[in-house]
């Protein structure tokens, strides 16, 4: 009886182990991803401001960096937020479609895998201005799984005019 009692607590040892270990080995996995992510979309966004000629009217620092913001929306959601000091505002909406034309001819150029035909591998997907600072906030995605275009997908719904 006791071999019994000792075997079943050995066996179920074993299970919270490889639980643990895929749990760990699963997180540093997105935790890669996510470096590598931002990593892209840094690099693309520093190319973005100092190889195109279009008008932005931004205080650029050297060195473009990201921050994560998809811990909000979820696991494995690569979505990302610049903060650049700005000398003029512009219209928004036409410096986003202007941005993301740019971007669509960089991931083009670079061979960036697409996996949505409608969707480019990276994309602005909101840009505004600070009411208080004068900050350009660009949140951008690099669109390399189905989670982040899921969230995509949920972005598109959510800016959707309300309908009665």
């Amino acid at each position: 009886m006791k071999i019994f009692i000792i075997m079943i607590a050995l066996i179920l040892i074993a299970i919270l182990l490889t639980i643990r270990i895929k749990h760990v080995l699963g997180r540093r996995r997105t935790e890669f991803e996510i470096i590598q992510s931002q990593q892209l979309i840094n690099e693309a966004m520093n190319n973005l401001f100092t190889q195109t000629s279009i008008d932005h009217s931004l205080n650029l620092p050297e060195h473009l960096n990201s921050t994560l913001i998809a811990n909000i929306w979820g696991h494995n959601v690569m979505a990302f937020e610049m903060q650049i000091e700005y000398k003029q505002r512009l219209d928004p909406k036409i410096l986003q479609q202007s941005l993301n034309n740019e971007l669509k001819k960089y991931c083009f150029q670079q061979q960036i895998p697409q996996i949505d035909q409608e969707i480019a591998p990276i994309v602005i997907t909101d840009l505004w201005y600070d009411q208080i600072k004068p900050i350009l906030h660009i949140d951008v995605a690099n669109v390399n799984n189905q989670q982040t275009l899921a969230y995509l997908h949920d972005l598109k719904k959510l800016n959707q005019p309300f309908q009665t």
